[in-house]
């Protein structure tokens, strides 16, 4: 099952499972309009961006509305609000981990009214009605530029009959109380993300299942600079599958990190460090003759980042 929270798909997920290519992702980056967290957009020197499945979900439903005529930055505010706003996180949550392939997400102005995930023309036009019913004081004004309508339509066939011509201020008017009319009563507007955001979700537990299925051994190779210890932990297949790798600048920096995703038995983790101190390449197992393998999802915590 894929958990949504967990923070355990790279860049090379990402790509392959929306579509985007790197450098678009990056100039969204860039340019600030790109939902993410600090740490995503800034993850350091020689550490590559980390996301988890509702991220990329996120990331999946602003190319959906960008793909509809919306600009990015505002298609990645609203996307955001898909996942933080009260009225919609909810719902939001629900049609990603049921597998929905219908999300309609009702959108009035710049916020998000609404989600229904199923595809009931009915239900839709119901919601969309109750969301465009006009308050009280719009159904006033609505009666005002009714009225306003009928007397500059009356006011300009009555000259065009005269034989006059029409008056260009009137024409504006009227344009004007038009775009307003739609305004009051077309609030929100229904985009169904569905259609790409589910694939995007459907790719993500497929990857998922590769990951799981890949086995790899952990080893940790010193390298003397300046007299200090620097080291790097590898994961390498067993069998088809990518190098993972991390460095580290000093041992301490090693242990730190190791033991804050995934603490071994302080006598094996002392070990490993003379090992390392003394110049020697090691490999993780629970016993000099039983190496250990780890799923790739252990690397991903670790920190490790997939070798290009």
């Amino acid at each position: 099952m894929l958990n949504f929270d967990e923070s355990s798909f790279g860049n090379s997920d990402l790509t392959a499972a929306t579509g985007l290519a790197s450098t678009t992702i990056q100039t969204w980056v860039n340019r600030g309009v790109l939902p993410l967290s600090a740490q995503q957009r800034n993850p350091g020197a020689g550490q590559k961006r980390i996301y988890s499945a509702l991220e990329i979900a996120r990331i999946a439903a602003m190319k959906a509305l960008i793909d509809r005529g919306m600009a990015a930055s505002s298609a990645g505010q609203l996307a955001l609000r898909l996942e933080r706003s009260p009225q919609t996180a909810s719902g939001w949550r629900t049609a990603l981990e049921h597998g929905a392939s219908h999300i309609h997400v009702f959108v009035d102005g710049v916020d998000v009214a609404t989600i229904y995930s199923g595809n009931d023309p009915r239900e839709l036009g119901r919601i969309q009605s109750a969301f465009n019913e006009p308050t009280p004081e719009e159904r006033r004004r609505l009666d005002a530029l009714h009225l306003d309508q009928i007397r500059l339509g009356n006011g300009q066939r009555d000259r065009i009959l005269s034989g006059l011509s029409r008056v260009p201020e009137w024409d504006t008017q009227i344009a004007a109380n038009s775009a307003e009319i739609a305004a009051l009563t077309k609030k929100v507007t229904i985009f169904d993300i569905g259609p790409e955001v589910h694939p995007v979700l459907e790719k993500l537990r497929q990857l998922e299942r590769e990951r799981t299925a890949r086995a790899y051994t952990l080893w940790f190779i010193p390298k003397t600079a300046k007299g200090r210890v620097l080291a790097t932990m590898e994961g390498r297949p067993v069998g088809a599958g990518p190098l993972w790798r991390r460095a580290f600048a000093t041992l301490d920096d090693l242990q730190t990190g190791f033991t804050q995703a995934w603490p071994l038995p302080p006598q094996q983790m002392a070990a490993i460090l003379r090992s390392l101190a003394a110049g020697e390449t090691v490999q993780l197992s629970w016993s000099g003759d039983h190496p250990l393998t780890v799923a790739e999802q252990t690397l991903v915590s670790l920190g490790l980042t997939e070798q290009p």
